[in-house]
């Protein structure tokens, strides 16, 4: 939890006069305890728009502020990014702090905006900066949201939409502003801040990981200003044309869904699309990622996945097929995590002795309640839970489901998660093929016991073959488990003694591998 003011006089009173003072200030606040540091700064930034100060000297303090606020909001958000769904009570708290800083800084940067074209002549040459400031800082909010998997308010895009459209009635769009706390550009425009909070959203993160997320908003720094906007769509090209309304509240989507009208803007993204086609064929061809920028952390084939991913989301067929909104449908019940779909699973065994799936048996045990919005042939599911459900949920997690019209549980991993306004978790679950079976193995063979009972090792899942679907035979284990060449003595069901392969996928909470039968 936030450390608590203790003294609220010195809260409630700005402790600096101006930007040297502030920079002293700065200097005496306890960095090293963020939460701390964080409430001081908050509550100067709010105190700095009421004072009694030149306009100039505000935003010079503003400047100074908003470099330790961002420092400060980073270190906060370590406590709940890559954290599972639903958000603790003390995680919540600390993205609520965050988020209102971000609003703080926004009305501020805003007011000093605003006051430019009502008279306040030093404030001018500065206009472009302040319309810089006032659209990233919502899209620093949005990305909030983002990080959380939460759904965008309809209020908060209308404040980004007013603030680029506030830039264009000015003609400050394409200001170009050299910018010393920018990262990713040394040069920057607020129509590329604009653009670049609609293609974070555009590359759809709620199907994202924490890691994947950090990765696409530095790209987007990188390229925002390949993003066109203007009043007129050009001829479309191989990347298709999307639009948004700045009178709205939502996101930009494909232009056909839009009527066109005075407040569209048309997004361009041919340029976009012909630099990630060039950098994708590069590293097709075996060109290192930090020689093309991309960054000193990135691996092959990691990052041309993900590249790939982005590219068909904002240059190809992914454009506009965000995380749907359906009604609830048919009713499932979920076993969250390997540990509870292993139980779960094992409960169904016990309920039919000849090992087939019970229609009897009591499927509520060990799950929750969720709904189902829409299934389709390859495999994909799109569900609902409640508020009254607790149990926490992260992306690459194994799930156990099964439908009210199924005979038995399938196993799932989640490959997206949103939670809505109205505290309801939408959840996109990946069916894994075959009719899951729970078993206990020895995992070293050699020391295995004779005559051990079944109870004895850990559990595993074991998938059978489904050709039609090209899916080898594989078996599910906890995380860190599998070794290549690892053997596996099976206590129960039909399988005795199997030898790990390959590993096919990794989970939050689970390895999924092929695997050979040995005797």
């Amino acid at each position: 939890m936030l450390i608590q003011p203790s003294g609220p006089t010195y809260y409630a009173r700005l402790q600096f006069a101006d930007a040297a003072t502030c920079v002293d200030w700065l200097e005496s606040i306890p960095l090293h305890y963020p939460a701390e540091a964080h409430e001081m700064v908050a509550a100067q930034i709010g105190l700095v728009g009421h004072a009694d100060m030149p306009a100039l000297e505000r935003l010079r303090v503003l400047e100074i502020l908003y470099q330790s606020a961002a420092f400060l909001q980073e270190e906060l958000a370590k406590h709940y990014i890559g954290r599972a769904l639903p958000l603790s009570i003390v995680e919540y708290s600390i993205w609520n702090s965050v988020v209102a800083l971000w609003q703080a800084l926004i009305s501020a940067y805003t007011s000093l905006l605003r006051r430019c074209f009502k008279g306040e002549r030093a404030l001018g040459a500065h206009a472009p900066l302040l319309a810089l400031r006032a659209i990233e800082l919502n899209g620093a909010t949005i990305r909030e949201h983002h990080r959380v998997y939460r759904d965008i308010p309809a209020a908060l895009w209308r404040q980004l939409h007013e603030a680029y459209a506030f830039a264009e009635r000015h003609g400050l769009e394409a200001a170009g502003i050299a910018d010393p706390l920018a990262k990713s550009a040394l040069v920057r425009t607020p129509a590329s801040a604009y653009g670049r909070a609609l293609l974070a959203h555009l590359a759809n993160p709620c199907t994202m990981s924490s890691r994947q997320m950090a990765i696409m908003y530095r790209w987007t720094g990188l390229w925002a200003s390949q993003v066109g906007i203007g009043p007129s769509p050009i001829a479309p090209g191989v990347s298709p044309i999307l639009a948004v309304d700045l009178k709205s509240g939502v996101a930009a989507m494909s232009a056909r869904r839009i009527e066109a009208g005075p407040s569209i803007r048309y997004l361009t993204l041919e340029q976009l699309g012909q630099t990630l086609r060039r950098v994708l064929a590069a590293l097709r061809q075996g060109e290192d990622p930090a020689q093309l920028g991309l960054g000193e952390d990135l691996r092959q084939p990691g990052c041309e996945r993900l590249l790939t991913l982005l590219y068909i989301q904002w240059c190809g067929t992914g454009v506009g097929q965000l995380a749907p909104r359906r009604e609830r449908g048919e009713d499932a019940r979920a076993a969250v995590g390997f540990e509870s779909a292993c139980r779960r699973l094992a409960l169904e065994r016990e309920a039919s002795p000849a090992g087939l799936p019970s229609l009897r048996s009591n499927a509520a045990t060990l799950t929750e309640q969720w709904y189902v919005c829409s299934a389709n042939g390859s495999g994909f599911i799109a569900l609902k839970r409640g508020p009254e459900c607790d149990e926490r949920i992260q992306h690459h997690q194994l799930i156990a489901i099964r439908r009210r019209s199924a005979a038995h549980f399938q196993l799932a991993v989640a490959q997206w998660l949103r939670l809505e306004e109205d505290g309801d978790l939408s959840i996109g679950l990946r069916l894994l093929p075959g009719t899951p079976l729970v078993s206990r193995v020895r995992l070293d063979s050699t020391r295995a016991a004779a005559g051990a009972g079944a109870e004895s090792g850990p559990s595993v899942i074991v998938l059978p073959a489904v050709p039609e679907m090209r899916a080898p035979a594989s078996v599910l284990l906890a995380a860190d488990v599998f070794q290549p060449g690892r053997e596996l003595v099976v206590l129960s069901g039909a399988l005795r003694r199997v030898r790990l392969v390959r590993l096919l996928e990794r989970g939050a909470d689970f390895e999924r591998a092929a695997f050979e039968i040995i005797a």
